[in-house]
């Protein structure tokens, strides 16, 4: 007796949801990891726990890519940039920056880092201003590139001034910013020579 074509049609598409369920539940489990973790950071961000954002801001690399989710990776994103622009939170602030660096996503990373980058009068460089300026060579991003100089050449505080001058080597495996980097050293170079005349 043959089977009607309805049936094994039904039977076929049965034998195709169970094959991908195991699929649908790993996407399921990482996007709920993501939310926990958005939520439990905002909770800590509010009791100003440390230590707690510490460790969190530890797992969210990973979590950050294993979701595919492209409105909770953002979410994340973001949850990483509050806890690095609120000052009550200490050491968690590089360590923000440290996760940002590792969540692979140079462009997102340096929307959230470019807001906290030091100024160039500040006098006392902290922990925080050294990694923040170490982090945008880490991420060489185009848009990076004048802050940097602008620390270079007009940093109150040499150990700014030489983190900014190091993290400007990060640009040096990206062939179209690599020149851009040249050409501003030059420039540069002849802004802080006076004897040399710039090119007309």
């Amino acid at each position: 007796m043959r089977t009607p074509n309805r049936l094994l049609l039904a039977l076929t598409f049965l034998a195709l949801a169970a094959a991908c369920l195991p699929a649908v539940r790993a996407v399921a489990e990482e996007e709920d990891a993501a939310k926990e973790l958005i939520g439990r950071m905002a909770e800590l961000r509010d009791l100003e726990d440390t230590s707690g954002l510490m460790e969190a801001l530890g797992q969210a690399p990973d979590i950050y890519k294993s979701t595919e989710n492209s409105g909770l990776r953002s979410k994340l994103r973001r949850e990483m940039g509050k806890v690095l622009k609120d000052r009550k939170l200490g050491d968690a602030r590089v360590a923000a920056v440290e996760a940002l660096v590792q969540i692979d996503e140079a462009k997102g990373a340096w929307k959230e880092i470019s807001k906290a980058m030091p100024s160039p009068k500040v006098e006392e460089a902290t922990a925080l201003d050294l990694a923040l300026v170490r982090a945008a060579g880490q991420l060489a991003q185009s848009r990076a590139i004048a802050v940097l100089f602008d620390l270079v050449a007009n940093a109150a505080n040499p150990r700014i001034q030489k983190a900014a001058a190091e993290a400007l080597g990060g640009y040096r495996e990206d062939r179209r910013n690599r020149v851009k980097v040249l050409e501003e050293l030059v420039a540069l170079g002849r802004r802080l020579r006076p004897g040399i005349a710039p090119d007309k």
